[in-house]
């Protein structure tokens, strides 16, 4: 699977639901030359297989995800040091057909890389 998966803050929930949680499980991937944002009702359920799509772009020609440990990026991303069970910042590359490539970095918080972190 070309994508990622992450529990995020912020998410405002209905006024109906009656114990709203600001938490929401979210993830994006690369399928069928679209970028498609999945998002879950619920964050531990057991209906992990049916998440709700929502495509954020189309017409791509290349996207894939990279992960960055101790300065160096990885296709995929193992947990190989039980002390970091994230990585510090992970990578979208996509290619449009009609504007071109662009990279964008995510930094995930608490695990800034050195040369960002203010002093």
């Amino acid at each position: 699977k070309n994508g990622i998966e992450f529990t995020r803050g912020g998410y405002i929930p209905s006024s109906s639901q009656t114990n709203p949680s600001t938490l929401r499980r979210v993830g994006l991937v690369c399928k069928n030359n679209q970028l498609i944002r999945l998002t879950w009702p619920v964050l531990d359920g057991f209906d992990r297989a049916h998440p709700h799509e929502q495509v954020l772009l189309s017409d791509i020609s290349g996207c894939s995800f990279s992960f960055e440990n101790n300065k160096k990026w990885f296709d995929s991303w193992r947990i190989s040091n039980p002390e970091k069970a994230h990585p510090g910042a992970f990578k979208l590359h996509l290619a449009l057909k009609s504007l071109g490539s662009a990279a964008f970095i995510f930094i995930l918080p608490g695990d800034m890389p050195d040369d960002t972190q203010q002093k």
